[in-house]
């Protein structure tokens, strides 16, 4: 199954997982939603389901005891530039200390990412495609990433591969093939279980639409 999201993830827990029965607090994900550039408004309650890969342009903001979870398509891209990004201060500012970690997929292409943020520093950045190979390589591999580059190898022509075996059949899986297995197994921290495995719609967010319209939505009246 092909899986997408563009996703942040703050905690100030010590320990920083965010369990699916995390009570949402409105008042707190509208704090949140004050402090980011530009302006929304509320439509309504939604979930991680929505939240995890916000398609149709909104904000999705879930803000539990000491976490948040934003999910929101530019924001997340921001945090993959190979450097601290500017939504880091907003979420210092309402969730001061907090550990940050940026998840994005897309099955399509095959694009993955992870950047994982501490007291104001970028730790570690990995990002790559099927189409661009692995454009980010930044910090010490995580505890996670180390089992699963443990089980690699470098094969004839000198790439790094993971020998899997289908049907008796075994096949090299590049970089790009692999990214979702490292995407799953770094959300552990936050999420407590694998984002896979996560029950999307148990963990409740709030959805908002920017007061400023689209060009379609302007030429459509809506």
């Amino acid at each position: 199954m092909g899986w997408k999201t563009s996703i942040i993830i703050a905690s100030q827990r010590p320990d920083p997982r965010i369990v699916s029965e995390g009570v949402h607090d409105q008042r707190f994900a509208d704090e949140v939603v004050a402090a980011l550039p530009g302006e929304y408004s509320l439509v309504g309650p939604s979930t991680f389901e929505e939240g995890a890969y916000p398609s149709n342009g909104h904000l999705y903001v879930g803000a539990y005891s000491g976490a948040i979870i934003i999910g929101h398509m530019d924001l997340a891209d921001s945090c993959f530039q190979g450097s601290v990004p500017p939504v880091l201060r907003v979420i210092d500012s309402v969730l001061p200390n907090a550990t940050v970690l940026a998840l994005q997929l897309h099955s399509v292409v095959n694009l993955y990412g992870y950047a994982l943020f501490e007291n104001d520093k970028l730790i570690r950045c990995r990002a790559g495609s099927a189409d661009d190979g692995v454009f980010f390589d930044l910090g010490d591999s995580l505890p996670e990433e180390r089992p699963l580059f443990a089980k690699a190898i470098i094969n004839h022509e000198g790439e790094q591969v993971w020998p899997e075996e289908f049907d008796g059949v075994v096949e090299e899986m590049d970089h790009s093939s692999m990214g979702e297995e490292f995407v799953f197994e770094i959300s552990r921290r936050f999420l407590g279980e694998r984002f896979d495995e996560f029950d999307h719609d148990q963990l409740e967010m709030s959805e908002y639409q920017s007061k400023r319209k689209t060009l379609w939505q302007r030429l459509l009246g809506q």
